[in-house]
């Protein structure tokens, strides 16, 4: 039930089912009822629950006629595949929402989804249903009167978007796209017309000639402002729903279009980007970084910003030539060139070394009392389980509280560790508690040690443990395997395994990985049980030795 609910919710569908195969359970995510139910909805049926107004809970404001009219018609119009393509869930959210909007008469339109989720992939599938529907501004209204074809321009601020767009349009036809470019324009002596979908930058559509008095006449204005009947602005917030930009004039003057504004971003900037949902209103939908993280369609980050030289730069006279404003200039001499006695810096007390050649560290204290030394990168951002950015300070201090939800004492997580079936689970829970792979293993870093088992990590985060290197490891216990597994044919196989660990990590050691490790030293299975005993007898030798990596005293064997 809680899967189905979860599905639901993620694919902004009102009715959820469970089944054992004998009865139905049916849950409605809009009233909140539940039930056993003697048979699944239709179709016809659910689409009737989902968009008629008179079976929505609660005052849904009243819909236009038209509007139940083109969700209809959008609705039948299947996807452009594009190949293999097909829509991931959000994807599809964007889209329908979008198209949701834009059949209740809506005029702007956002959509904020992260980057690197395939924003232009959203506008054109958006751009395809309208024109295959034969949606326009003439028949927006009257669905009755739809004929003609949409007139579509795809609007972005660098020629690399427009280019883009361009391609991933390519389904409509070569004869239906059009790049507007200057030089084409000049060439011709006229901005094209002859198109279904426009492909330009702000700065085309802003540049131009000049009338008889001197005034501009950009090149946008050669069209009528009716022209365009839907017009997509890419990167939205970077200026073209701005007041203060001169972009603006552009999507004021194409006010009879719809306009689809699409953004990376979201609620967090809205101090710095508020004409743009001042512009468009609410997102339709939005789909933030975390999400995509979370899903596995988006790599997790680490932020390093750069502090370019110019902030820490002081102006002195002669440096170069002032463009615009008045220079900060170096607060003391006053003369040009500056003569004043710039401060020696002092040698290290530790290196000795002028400048400074010491690898600084961090020193933290947790609430167990004990310090934890970290790489003291002051400025680098990790992305902590929730999806907010936050620093190596806080991501230390996060692990360390979360930590003894998975194990008790030091001896419960060497126990745990040491068998690898309940060494799976634990990474797999601690994946699930966002601590996956890849930030565990960002973490040896972090904590300098870089050649450490995850193991490692854990320990001295939890305890502040001592680290050891794999090597060591592999090392200090080759006396406890001598002395337990006295066959040479087993002492060749299990120190095959182990430089393997040394090299690639703890996942050389886990129980998906013994089969690959078998036929990469013995070719087949049947030739190593020859030499190792029956398929029983290698799994527990693989599984056995690995204790004696985890033992506390492993010098003493």
């Amino acid at each position: 039930m809680r899967q189905a609910k979860d599905y639901a919710q993620r694919l902004q569908c009102r009715m959820a089912y469970a089944s054992n195969g004998h009865e139905i359970y049916q849950m409605d995510l809009c009233t909140g009822e539940e039930s056993l139910v003697k048979r699944f909805l239709s179709p016809d049926e659910l689409w009737q629950l989902s968009f008629d107004p008179g079976q929505q809970p609660g005052d849904k404001p009243a819909e236009p006629a038209y509007a139940a009219v083109w969700r209809q018609r959008f609705a039948q119009i299947p996807f452009e595949a594009k190949g293999d393509w097909a829509p991931r869930y959000y994807q599809e959210n964007a889209i329908n929402n979008a198209l949701d909007a834009i059949a209740r008469g809506e005029q702007r339109v956002l959509l904020t989804l992260a980057t690197g989720t395939g924003k232009t992939c959203i506008a054109f599938q958006t751009a395809w249903k309208l024109f295959q529907s034969r949606w326009s501004l003439h028949a927006q209204h009257e669905p009755d009167k739809a004929g003609k074809r949409p007139r579509i321009l795809f609007l972005a601020d660098r020629n690399v978007l427009a280019n883009q767009a361009f391609n991933d349009f390519g389904p409509f036809g070569e004869d239906a796209l059009v790049r507007i470019e200057p030089a084409e324009i000049k060439k011709k002596g006229a901005v094209p017309k002859n198109a279904s979908v426009f492909f330009t930058i702000f700065q085309t559509f802003m540049s131009g000639g000049e009338d008889e008095h001197g005034e501009p006449t950009p090149y946008f204005g050669d069209y009528p402002p009716d022209f365009f009947d839907f017009i997509v602005i890419d990167e939205c917030h970077r200026g073209g729903a701005n007041d203060e930009s001169a972009w603006r004039e552009i999507l004021n003057y194409f006010a009879p279009a719809v306009q689809l504004g699409l953004t990376a971003t979201a609620t967090p900037k809205r101090a710095v980007n508020a004409d743009t949902y001042v512009y468009f209103g609410e997102p339709v939908y939005s789909y933030a970084l975390k999400d995509g993280i979370n899903d596995g369609f988006l790599t997790p980050c680490k932020v390093l910003p750069i502090v370019g030289t110019m902030d820490e730069y002081i102006y002195t006279p002669g440096d170069g030539v002032v463009v615009r404003g008045e220079p900060e200039r170096g607060k003391v001499c006053d003369l040009d060139p500056c003569t004043c006695e710039k401060p020696d810096t002092l040698p290290c007390t530790d290196c000795g070394q002028k400048p400074c050649v010491c690898e600084k560290k961090l020193v933290i204290t947790l609430s167990d009392g004990k310090t934890r030394q970290i790489k003291h990168i002051a400025s680098a951002l990790y992305w902590s389980p929730d999806g907010t950015p936050i620093t190596a300070r806080e991501f230390i201090e996060r692990l360390f509280a979360d930590l003894p939800r998975f194990f008790g004492d030091e001896d419960q997580l060497r126990e745990i560790w040491a068998d690898p079936t309940t060494r799976e689970k634990l990474l797999n829970d601690l994946a699930e508690e966002g601590y996956d792979a890849e930030r565990l293993d960002a973490m040896n870093d972090l904590i300098d040690a870089k050649d450490s088992d995850v193991y490692d990590v854990l320990a001295y985060v939890a305890y502040s443990a001592e680290t050891k290197t794999r090597r060591q490891r592999a090392q200090s216990a080759r006396s406890g395997i001598a002395s337990a597994y006295a066959s040479s044919k087993q002492q060749e196989f299990i120190n095959f395994i182990l430089d393997r660990y040394v090299r690639d990590g703890v996942g050389e050691l886990a129980p998906s990985k013994m089969r690959s490790l078998i036929e990469l030293k013995y070719a087949t299975i049947s030739d190593a049980t020859q030499q190792l005993g029956s398929p029983l007898m290698i799994r527990e030798t693989f599984v056995g030795f690995q204790k004696y990596l985890y033992q506390p005293d492993q010098d003493a064997g």
